[in-house]
């Protein structure tokens, strides 16, 4: 969920400028308040000392029974007549609210109403219709003693809204949004088919993860590492791949190993460049590094040479040596892929193809080979079966487990066997992804 804070934080955001817009076109709704307090009528001067007791008992009793006496006809009836504008009898109840405040006889009116004058003019003219009423009632009451309602507060013009309220509102809004896009990228995290992680790869079969190599934004636009110098955390994860192939058969270890991944633009070429230099730095085995990717060649470039005389015009004049070029670098050389040629499956797969690759084992220790993705170029999974493994690479957060799971598939029903996955571009930032990582996708690097 981290990479997708700025997509939250934008989506919050514009819940709250939403929710602003939106209060701004809602319809004001104004509360006017008045209140009256239920007492005993201590003016009587019969009463005793128990009347008085049972009168302010009988108070708390009669405030819930006068607070329902609010929205009755009669008093309705009487309130709304000096009310304006005018409002019927049923618009004045459904507007009308009473209740008793908890521990107290007081009566609280309150009415809600997009014109504020009217509301206070309603609930006054409440407050006052049942101050009548019960006076009525109570001068006909010969049970116990008098109760009688005196006013406490009058309702005033509200200074602001009561609905739309901003800032409840607007904060609201953006809580929710907040949480409902968390749970939502949370959700598209377990249903995603991406490979974010190693532990994605649980659900492939039979497929070892060789190694991590960490998204360096400071690598944008630069392929070959330099394994002389100072070492980074690429370097060091490219070393321990070239060390977890070194165990993947230990009878024989693989010498001619093939390079290639699902789909395009996974950074198969960026892994096989770095792995031959990993091997020739070694200091004691000679390294070369083949461009069998016709469709998408990529390596005279990335080394500064010359792609014309690599390995189609190698095929075509059967003289594998000539193709060979040496590089800066000690003990690696390069075959780029050649001349363009319009049948580049049937050159690949070719029994001269074949004697190419058998040549170079006599004359190189181990072989790195640049594919096609599998995926997409039928004739990879017949050079695997040249070649003593494939070491299939997938990009971080762009790969997905079915396009992986078809090419192992794949791979595994022909005669080449797959050595194990190399995991590409893992970040432990978020911030490096967003600022690096479409510079490194450019091509198939």
């Amino acid at each position: 969920m981290r990479r997708r804070w700025p997509l939250l934080l934008i989506f919050t955001l514009l819940s709250g400028v939403g929710a602003y817009l939106l209060t701004g076109q809602q319809q004001k709704v104004y509360e006017a308040r008045a209140s009256v307090y239920v007492t005993v009528d201590t003016q009587q001067s019969t009463q005793t000392a128990a009347d008085v007791y049972a009168g302010s008992l009988s108070s708390v009793e009669r405030a819930r029974s006068y607070a329902g006496l609010a929205s009755s006809e009669q008093v309705l009836n009487r309130a709304v007549r000096g009310v304006r504008p005018a409002m019927s009898i049923d618009e004045a109840r459904g507007a009308l609210s009473a209740a008793v405040d908890p521990g107290t006889t007081v009566i609280e009116f309150s009415v809600r109403r997009a014109d504020r004058r009217q509301a206070v003019e309603l609930a006054n003219a409440v407050a006052s219709a049942v101050t009548a009423y019960v006076a009525v009632l109570e001068q006909n009451s010969t049970d116990g003693p008098t109760v009688k309602i005196v006013p406490v507060d009058g309702a005033a013009a509200p200074d602001s809204a009561l609905f739309p309220d901003r800032a409840v509102q607007i904060p609201l809004a953006m809580a929710a949004a907040l949480l409902i896009s968390c749970a939502v990228s949370v959700a598209l995290d377990r249903l995603s088919s991406r490979i974010r992680r190693p532990q994605d790869l649980a659900s492939l079969p039979d497929i070892a993860l060789l190694g991590e190599v960490p998204f360096d934004p400071a690598l944008a636009g630069h392929v070959e590492l330099d394994f002389t110098q100072r070492s980074t955390a690429v370097i060091e994860a490219v070393r321990r791949i070239r060390t977890a192939l070194s165990f993947a058969a230990v009878d024989e270890p693989p010498r001619l190993l093939v390079v290639s991944s699902a789909v395009a633009g996974e950074g198969k070429s960026l892994i096989a460049v770095n792995l031959a230099l990993a091997f020739a730095a070694l200091g004691e085995h000679r390294v070369a590094l083949v461009d069998a990717n016709l469709r998408r060649p990529s390596l005279h470039a990335v080394m500064g040479i010359d792609r014309v005389g690599g390995l189609t015009d190698a095929l075509r004049t059967h003289d594998p040596l000539a193709a060979v070029q040496s590089t800066p670098v000690t003990n690696l050389s390069v075959v780029t892929a050649g001349t363009d040629v319009v049948d580049k499956a049937r050159i690949l797969t070719s029994d001269t193809a074949a004697m190419f690759f058998h040549t170079l084992r006599d004359h190189f220790e181990f072989i790195i080979v640049d594919t096609s993705a599998v995926n997409s170029d039928a004739d990879v999974a017949i050079m695997a079966g040249v070649a003593d493994g494939v070491v299939l690479v997938a990009r971080s957060g762009v790969s997905r487990l079915g396009d992986l799971g078809e090419t192992i598939a794949e791979l595994s029903e022909g005669p080449g066997r797959v050595l194990g996955l190399v995991l590409n571009g893992t970040v432990r930032d978020p911030e490096a992804r967003i600022s690096g990582f479409r510079e490194r996708r450019s091509g198939d690097i």
